[in-house]
């Protein structure tokens, strides 16, 4: 579980980076 939410922590986090890029 711990794993899983550590993933999408970092899915989340590179997403928002990407958006940001994007704006």
């Amino acid at each position: 579980v711990a794993f899983y939410s550590l993933l999408t922590y970092f899915a989340t986090s590179m997403g928002t980076i990407t958006l940001a890029a994007h704006q």
